[in-house]
């Protein structure tokens, strides 16, 4: 069995949590903001939400990412434009992106603005986009951004068939790039697999990448369509959404020790 490389005490230089995942469409703006929800509610704690990248969208679209995130939070106060740095029309990696809109990148400039966020004293999530290793240019990825920021990195990955290669080979990518503290979490229908399958999939990738598997959030979709513009409709959600995740005991204690 690989030991687990991170530890249980609190690393004081972090200040957020760099939330990434395996690939795309796994469920890193529902869990971003159920996680934003929970530590302003529950916890009662001030934070903030950064995308710092976005694309295929504009503000103010209810599919919008920035959107997303900001009502299902309930960092209603904040507007989208804070919450997300680049909002991009082609919906492509980042790199790509950014060339196709003729917009020039600095990866500085990323890192200035996510260490401005984490300096009044609030606690910084994070949502990357894509997987761990997609790229902001050819030389940075979303590992990178998350190691310069000093921040953990959480990968929300499938719960079935084929997602223990897919998160080893995240976690030791994330590893190359620098990163100590990683931990993981399922996200995807029951659907995808039953439990045994999940906690034998779970136990694997403990044992293979040395990392701790925190459960299965709740698959609950945010609203969309007319309903995403109700306000009704993410109060309720925030509230079912809680209501799950608060069961998550693996899950609670792990984030218990770096907020």
């Amino acid at each position: 069995m690989v030991p687990y490389i991170h530890t249980d005490e609190k690393h004081h230089f972090s200040r957020g949590l760099f939330i990434s995942s395996t690939g795309t469409g796994i469920g890193k703006t529902i869990v971003t903001a159920g996680i934003g929800a929970y530590c302003r509610e529950i916890w009662q704690r001030r934070i903030r939400i950064w995308k710092p990248v976005q694309s295929g969208v504009t503000l103010g679209d209810p599919e919008a990412d920035s959107y997303r995130l900001r009502m299902g939070s309930g960092l209603l106060e904040t507007p989208e434009e804070e919450i997300a740095t680049w909002t991009l029309p082609d919906p492509l990696a980042p790199w790509m992106a950014f060339e196709r809109a003729g917009v020039p990148f600095a990866f500085e400039r990323l890192l200035e603005e996510g260490r401005r966020r984490q300096e009044d004293g609030s606690f910084l999530l994070v949502e990357g986009a894509g997987g761990i290793a997609v790229p902001f240019s050819a030389e940075y990825t979303m590992a990178d951004a998350a190691r310069e920021l000093g921040t953990p990195v959480l990968l929300v990955a499938p719960p079935g068939l084929g997602t223990v290669s897919h998160t080893v080979t995240a976690v030791q990518y994330a590893r190359e790039r620098g990163i100590t503290d990683i931990a993981v979490v399922f996200s995807g229908p029951r659907s995808l697999a039953d439990e045994r399958e999940i906690a034998e999939n779970a136990r694997m990738i403990e044992a293979m990448a040395g990392v701790p598997v925190c459960g299965i959030v709740p698959w609950l979709m945010q609203p969309a369509n007319a309903q995403a513009v109700e306000m009704e409709a993410w109060v309720a959600w925030r509230e079912q959404w809680l209501e799950s995740f608060v069961r998550m005991e693996k899950m609670m204690d792990w984030l218990r020790k770096r907020i």
